[in-house]
């Protein structure tokens, strides 16, 4: 007989906490050539010529700017995503169950669970991107002097300036992307692992190589399905706090048009697709591995 499982468990949490640590310090460097390339298009014209331009002017250690928000806030964000993520199935599972005397899940079950995850996600992800974005948008050429000195110097300084409504600048935005980006990411990864779960018996015993391949897809997916999202919110959150010109996702996209055509919706896509797959497939492969070594810690030898 099957039982109703417990919504929430620790191990879910921890486990997306450390693949978020892994997707940080994989995935910084292309993050701000990405973000340079979506807010400076004039300036920054290719991936190449963005990073040696970075390193020329700014050198290595640029590539990490912005990174003490990431590495705490992005790790957080990510076992909140996994975390709710798995309580969305939990809650599908035991209500099927109750339904169907079966606590399988079918596909748009795996999607509204990656809606919720999204939804979830939006809430920690917003103030977290708002600062990276900020840091990651100053050049330190010289000619152009910093503004903030660091993340806790920018989160003060905005916190100060404009209070909670400057720190969720780009909320709305940010929202508008999480939710459907999490039903494809979510929603492709689960069901390939139930296909697979079904061929293997057990979802410890499907093979890692193709753990890896489904979170690489499902990161590649992610981004194709929801790009143009992003460069609303990039625009938005890059924003002066005090002399705001990007307001709402409406207006945004209205000035993004006017002033770079269709193609403006795509700029910094090349960096993002090189860094999806294997950034994500390393981030669902540290999932299911700490959550098999949680689970080995629990079980009695």
């Amino acid at each position: 007989m099957e039982e109703k499982k417990n919504l929430m468990s620790l191990k879910d949490f921890v486990s997306g906490s450390v693949a978020g640590i892994v997707q940080v310090l994989l995935g910084q460097p292309l993050d701000i050539v990405k973000v340079r390339m979506q807010t400076k298009p004039d300036i920054y014209k290719s991936p190449l010529d963005t990073a040696k331009s970075i390193l020329k002017n700014e050198g290595i250690s640029a590539f990490y700017k912005g990174t003490l928000s990431p590495l705490i806030g992005i790790s957080f964000c990510v076992a909140i995503q996994f975390g709710s993520n798995e309580i969305a199935k939990n809650y599908f599972s035991n209500r099927n169950l109750s339904l169907k005397n079966s606590s399988k899940l079918e596909i748009k079950d795996y999607i509204y669970c990656g809606m919720f995850a999204g939804a979830c996600n939006s809430l920690v992800i917003s103030p977290v991107e708002l600062l990276r974005i900020q840091m990651q948008v100053q050049t330190n050429t010289g000619s152009e002097k910093s503004k903030y000195t660091g993340t806790i110097d920018c989160a003060r300084k905005i916190f100060s300036s404009n209070g909670f409504k400057g720190i969720y600048q780009g909320y709305s935005a940010t929202l508008f992307r999480e939710v459907p980006a999490y039903a494809v990411y979510f929603g492709l990864y689960e069901s390939l692992m139930g296909l697979s779960e079904k061929k293997y018996g057990n979802r410890k015993d499907i093979p890692l190589l193709k753990v890896m391949t489904y979170g690489a897809l499902s990161g590649l997916f992610l981004w194709i399905s929801t790009f143009p999202h992003d460069v609303i919110k990039s625009y938005i959150q890059a924003d002066d706090p005090k002399n705001r010109k990007y307001n709402s996702i409406v207006s945004t996209s209205k000035l993004i048009y006017k002033e770079k055509g269709l193609g403006g919706f795509f700029k910094g896509l090349t960096p993002c697709l090189i860094r999806a797959p294997p950034i994500n497939a390393a981030t669902f492969l540290t999932f299911e591995m700490v959550q098999k070594f949680l689970k080995r810690l629990d079980t009695p030898q």
